[in-house]
């Protein structure tokens, strides 16, 4: 996630796309969901998406906090 709230799969939404969002805390996507900003999230860790390699069109990483 993006920490704000999948705004940035809010974005794509809004300009016709359809996202997935992806996060290791689903918190604050849950509470994005509730209020109708984004439509689909899952608990998935960015360095192993457990989706096919041909699921999605493109991909990106936002603000990635490494330990």
């Amino acid at each position: 996630g993006d920490g704000g709230f999948g705004s940035s799969a809010t974005y794509i939404e809004l300009n016709g796309g359809k996202a997935m969002a992806v996060d290791l805390d689903t918190k604050f996507l849950e509470l994005a969901k509730e209020n109708q900003l984004i439509s689909n999230f899952q608990f998935a860790n960015a360095e192993a998406l457990p989706f096919d390699s041909d699921h999605f069109d493109f991909s990106f990483c936002n603000r990635v906090k490494a330990k």
